[in-house]
């Protein structure tokens, strides 16, 4: 990863704005493969050897791509089986720092449930994200998600 990544004052504009478009394209497309079920596309997101931590509150529900895959698949099917449809709505992307193939940042979760005609507010929490461009594409490389409630 580039090691000289340029810190941005809140407002400034001496950034790569394509590069920060794609960053928010891969944030949105986060979301929207997980509540379609799209778990190829989903994990195509992330890049070949990423860092994933997953917390709800202060306790460590997953550590490392392997489980966190296992989750999600478990997961999906539990959501197909129970025909619950996901809404995850992140908003209020923030950079800290910028370089030519390393983004860092946060940006907020909220997560909603569909069941039986009944929509429902599950949990709301945020990530904090390193991208970095693999073979031309930006892709998540750390993925911290942490949620104020476990979603069920």
């Amino acid at each position: 990863m580039n090691m000289e990544l340029i810190t941005n004052a809140v407002g400034a504009t001496d950034f790569n704005t394509m590069d920060r478009l794609a960053v928010i394209n891969v944030l949105n497309s986060y979301g929207y493969f997980v509540d379609e079920l799209q778990l190829d596309n989903y994990f195509g997101l992330f890049s070949d050897s990423p860092v994933v931590e997953f917390w709800a509150g202060d306790k460590l529900i997953t550590q490392g791509w392997e489980p966190f895959k296992a989750m999600a698949i478990s997961r999906q099917e539990n959501f197909r089986r129970e025909k619950i449809q996901r809404r995850h709505v992140l908003s209020a992307p923030r950079f800290e720092a910028q370089g030519t193939d390393e983004i860092r940042g946060h940006v907020y979760l909220r997560l909603y449930k569909v069941q039986e005609g009944k929509a429902s507010l599950v949990t709301l929490g945020y990530y904090t994200f390193t991208a970095m461009k693999q073979r031309g594409e930006w892709k998540l490389h750390r993925w911290v998600a942490r949620v104020d409630l476990m979603p069920d």
